[in-house]
This record gives structure tokens, C-alpha cells and sequence, in this order.
């Protein structure tokens, strides 16, 4: 089997309530109060759905006709089972999909104002605890073929990033990494695994957390300096930069777009743009795409 790309990262479910508060200050401290008299807030909206990094990556990557294929771990439970369900309805390969009876997939209640400030509660399963046997893909059959790795969420365990990596290189394949600023101490190890990397993808505050610089561009600069190859720079939503072979690329905004929620629009603009760069089209028209 030949694949375009292999998602690595997290599966989980999320219940969204949209209140009727108009005011987003008022969220939180309307919530505080109605737990503490114990009385109720209206919701207009409740959503279930399967999230995730990976989850979300794999979806918008087979939607846009990529053959996909997941490696996460979900537990062998109603939630992991709707997980596996949905990925095989959007046309995803879920054989690489771990399901354990000795996890519980992961759940976040989010409740947001109808002017999309968020509270988010989330339970984490144990499987959502990283380690070398969930996240390394098995050895490959002579059969199968995988273009391109896409690792997101797991940026803060440079062990796992450095197996993956290892893993990659093994099997000639291409690396874009979906990268997290969490653990500070730790940049500069982070960015040494992150130059092995075809394609690193940050958001705004991500690459300048990394730099301690004060805008995209510059921090988009420091890291190409750092050793890195190709850099997109993002805001997830009107805005993206991007370096490669020691060229700037910037998209323009497309008009105003009415947000509803921005939940998501990381995941959807990486896997976007993976999609277009995959398909050969050059840097600046894959930012547009994303």
C-alpha cells in the first residue's frame, strides 16, 4: 500500500456547548457563579465531535485527496470506537490505529460565548501518555510506501521526536512537523531534531516563543538561521509566512472571512497546505491554499 502521507499524534472527542452570552468577559465569571448557586446556564448549541491534532490533520488530508493513514491510540471504547468509525468514513486508513482496554480515549467539554471566548475541560486517557511502542510506526512490508510524516502534539518529548525522526530517515522518508513551543529549557535540543525536518510549521506565538522575537518575520528568520529547512510561520487564520531555499514568502489577506470558531483553523491550515506542497504546486501558492 502506497501512502501520501502518515498522521502521528492524538485522537480525542470534544462536547461543545455554546452559550447564549453575547459579552465573551462574561463567560467565565458567569460559569464560577452558576456553580456556586447551582443553578444553570442556557446553551443554544451542543456539538459532539472527534478532535485531536492527528484527527484532525488525517480528515482534512483524505478530504483533499490525499491517501492518509493515522498512527494514535485511542482506547477500546465507545469514543475510540467512534473515532475509528469517523476516520473510515472520511476515507482515512485506521490499521496503523492502536486500541487498548488498558486506555480511555481522551474527552474535552468545551462551553464558549457566541463571540467564541472558550473554557475548555479535557480528561486525559492514558492514551494520550506518548511512548515508544504508540507513536513509532511499525516496520514496513516490502509493499507498503510512505511519502510523508506528519508529527503534530508531541513536540515536548524529544525522545519520541528523535525515534520518529530516526524512523523516517530509515525508511526515506519525508519529515513535517507540526511544532509546539512548551518546555523552554528545551529549545535549543527542540530545534536541533526540528533542522532534520523537511517542513516545520509554527504558529505566531509558537515561532516567537522559540526566538524571543517580537514579530513573525523576524522570528520566521531566527529560525531559518538555526538551521532549519523550510519554515511556515502562521496565524491560523488571514496570515502566513514562509522560507525556502532562502526565499521569503508571504500571503495576502483574501478579503475579511467571518469566523465562527477558531478551533482548529492550526490544524486545518497545516494539513491545507501539506496537501498543496505534496501535490508540487510552489511555496507561495501553498501558503494561499492553507
Amino acid at each position: 500500500m502506497k501512502y501520501d502521507i502518515l498522521c502521528v499524534g492524538s485522537v480525542e472527542a470534544e462536547l461543545v456547548f455554546t452559550t447564549k452570552l453575547s459579552q465573551p468577559t462574561s463567560l467565565v465569571p458567569r460559569l464560577r457563579r452558576a456553580q456556586q448557586s447551582q443553578t444553570h446556564i442556557e446553551a443554544r448549541e451542543a456539538v459532539f465531535g472527534m478532535a485531536g491534532d492527528a484527527y484532525l490533520a488525517a480528515v482534512a488530508c483524505a478530504r483533499l485527496g490525499l491517501k492518509t493513514a493515522l498512527r494514535a491510540q485511542v482506547g477500546a471504547d465507545s469514543l475510540g470506537s467512534e473515532a475509528a468509525r469517523r476516520l473510515q468514513d472520511e476515507g482515512v486508513d485506521t490499521r496503523l490505529l492502536l486500541s487498548s482496554p488498558q486506555f480511555a480515549t481522551s474527552v474535552s467539554t468545551v462551553i464558549r460565548s457566541v463571540k467564541d471566548e472558550q473554557l475548555s475541560m479535557t480528561y486525559k486517557g492514558k492514551a494520550q501518555e506518548y511512548d515508544k511502542k504508540t507513536f513509532v510506526p511499525p516496520i514496513l512490508a516490502s509493499s507498503d510506501a510512505i511519502e510523508w510524516l506528519y508529527i503534530t502534539g508531541i513536540n515536548n518529548n524529544l525522545s519520541i521526536l528523535r525515534q520518529l525522526l530516526d524512523w523516517a530517515k530509515k525508511h526515506g522518508v519525508q519529515v513535517a512537523i507540526q511544532a509546539r513551543m512548551t518546555d523552554l529549557p528545551q529549545s535549543r535540543r527542540a530545534l536541533q531534531l526540528l533542522s532534520r525536518a523537511a517542513i516545520v510549521l509554527l504558529e505566531c506565538d509558537d515561532a516567537e516563543f522559540f526566538t524571543h522575537q517580537s514579530d513573525a518575520v523576524h522570528s520566521l528568520k531566527a529560525l531559518r538561521t538555526s538551521g532549519l529547512q523550510t519554515v511556515i510561520v502562521h496565524d491560523g487564520l488571514e496570515l502566513a509566512w514562509g522560507i525556502h531555499d532562502g526565499f521569503l514568502y508571504t500571503t495576502h489577506k483574501f478579503g475579511s472571512t467571518h469566523c465562527v470558531s477558531s478551533s482548529g483553523t492550526n490544524d486545518a491550515f497545516n494539513a491545507s497546505f501539506l496537501a498543496s506542497y505534496i501535490a508540487g504546486h510552489e511555496l507561495e501558492a501553498c501558503l494561499g491554499f492553507g
